[in-house]
């Protein structure tokens, strides 16, 4: 009786952490082979607007599928709203090969992570001027509550499987606890019995 007991509560702790760590993966996958554009970390704050847009170069020794953007931001209005675009070229007065808008209301008061994931990826060739551009459609520059983090003068192209993809849920990580608590006490009492 008290072995089955034991199996059972053993097995019911098991559940519970597998349930959890399902729940953990909370973003889509993206393609592990496809690369993304992130800022360098510091805390720098800098403003994004119409008229403040970031920008950056991209021209590689080889060729490579680039997927998007993912940067820190935040906002303190719902109404702003935020576009990665892609051109062929130096500028945006180049060709628009793609681009991503997050609508009004993604981004929290605080900063967090957002994630400009192309739906269409873009195979850039080697040695190949293209620019991409982060901008808002609807904040001007007198918006100081609208920004990115990070050195704007540095950036990364780094692979999906690399990029912290969000933190899991609060719920999750507390089911997963528990989980892993109900073990430790299974563990002790047969330890104490042997």
């Amino acid at each position: 009786m008290h072995l089955f007991s034991h199996s059972a509560r053993f097995a019911s702790s098991l559940a519970i952490c597998a349930v959890a760590l399902g729940g953990l993966a909370t973003a889509p996958a993206a393609r592990a082979d496809v690369v993304y554009l992130i800022t360098g970390q510091s805390n720098a704050n800098n403003p994004v607007s119409v008229d403040e847009p970031r920008s950056w170069a991209l021209n590689e020794l080889s060729a490579f599928d680039f997927g998007g953007g993912d940067f820190v931001m935040k906002t303190n209005a719902a109404t702003e709203d935020a576009v990665l675009s892609l051109y062929l070229g130096t500028s945006n007065a180049g060709t628009l090969l793609t681009f991503l808008a997050q609508a009004p209301g993604a981004f929290t008061p605080s900063y967090t992570h957002v994630a400009f994931h192309f739906d269409d990826v873009q195979n850039l060739l080697a040695a190949t001027d293209y620019f991409v551009e982060l901008t808002s459609l609807t904040a001007t520059g007198g918006n100081t509550d609208y920004k990115i983090k990070g050195d704007l003068g540095t950036f990364s192209l780094v692979p999906a499987d690399q990029i912290e993809a969000g933190l899991p849920e609060p719920l999750s990580l507390a089911i997963f606890a528990s989980g892993l608590a109900g073990l430790g006490i299974v563990r002790r009492r047969r330890a104490a019995r042997s």
